[in-house]
């Protein structure tokens, strides 16, 4: 049964599996060659046809007869583990995944396998605004005057398997990061495209890539650290690194053409009232208080305790001084 699925299910799993070069599968031949190992169509025929949600751990099953071939089952699992590497391709100094040389090849083929048959199911579900994103096509981002900032970011979104990474995510921690991101982005979009069609001058591509990058820096929080404050930084680092600061301002501290716009007081719960006092957003080099920041919050250390001028200007990087 499902056997014109399988075939081309297995033809674009080949395809990406190929396109990425890895040691295993140098060339589609090679690729197809180990995709005829007894066990993976049996295992991908009890998915097929595809009625719902799938589930991280049911994409596992499919390709258990195949794992072996390329790697050990981690201690963690196959699951925390491709979660905690992909969090390490994300963020490489974050040292998510030592023991990334022993497994990598089998997490290679899990996230390829994984990314293929989500877009499979993306094809057949409806959409669901906390679970998918609808990003713009290239006909709609092409005369945005962030276009190329934003394919870039649709593509390192793809090949560092960001969407598969908050998928994982919804299995193997407590968290619902992903129902957040979608949803901010869903609703951002909302209201950019009715702005638009009111005849409002607004960057779609902008709005899209910020919205759906928003909180990427979660995923890139050590063990111990402040997420609600640290995470923002690693947004930030994760934008620029990529070369998303410039000139569309993705990124807090970008090192692009300062833009001014009103700074904002509040208090440390987040408060916020509006301040005619016009701001400068910094470039990277010159953010002594984020650094101090920073510090400070990783240690636990309260505002209390630091100097006035630190925490009157701690998140002055996005607008607003906490105090």
């Amino acid at each position: 049964m499902h056997e014109k699925q399988i075939r081309t299910i297995t033809a674009l799993v080949a395809d990406a599996l190929a396109e990425q070069k890895l040691p295993f599968a140098k060339d589609k031949k090679a690729a197809l060659e180990l995709l005829r190992t007894p066990g993976w169509a049996e295992e991908l025929s009890q998915l097929l046809p595809i009625r719902r949600r799938l589930e991280c751990g049911e994409v596992l099953e499919v390709c258990t007869p195949i794992l072996p071939k390329l790697s050990p089952v981690p201690e963690d699992g196959w699951l925390a583990f491709c979660y905690r590497y992909v969090r390490s391709i994300l963020y490489p100094e974050g040292n998510f995944a030592p023991d990334a040389a022993e497994y990598e090849d089998g997490a290679r083929f899990y996230l390829t396998v994984l990314q293929v048959l989500l877009d499979q199911e993306r094809a057949v579900m409806p959409f669901d605004p906390l679970v998918d994103f609808q990003f713009l096509t290239p006909q709609e981002y092409e005369s945005c005057d962030c276009g190329r900032e934003y394919e870039r970011f649709l593509r390192h979104f793809r090949t560092e398997y960001v969407y598969e990474l908050m998928r994982l995510g919804q299995e193997v921690t407590p968290f619902r990061t992903l129902g957040h991101i979608a949803g901010v982005h869903y609703i951002a979009m909302t209201a950019a495209r009715g702005l638009q069609a009111a005849g409002v001058d607004i960057d779609l591509a902008l709005i899209s890539g910020a919205a759906a990058s928003h909180d990427i820096g979660k995923y890139g929080c050590r063990p111990g650290e402040r997420v609600p404050y640290l995470h923002y930084y690693y947004t930030d680092q994760w934008l620029l690194e990529r070369n998303m600061g410039s000139p569309c301002r993705w990124s807090p501290c970008a090192s692009s053409t300062p833009t001014s716009a009103p700074s904002r007081t509040g208090t440390r719960r987040g408060r916020r009232s509006p301040s005619s006092t016009p701001w400068t957003s910094p470039s990277r080099s010159s953010c002594p208080s984020w650094t101090t920041w920073t510090a400070a919050s990783a240690a636990g250390t309260s505002s209390s305790t630091a100097s006035s001028t630190t925490s009157r200007t701690t998140c002055a990087l996005w607008g607003w001084t906490w105090t």
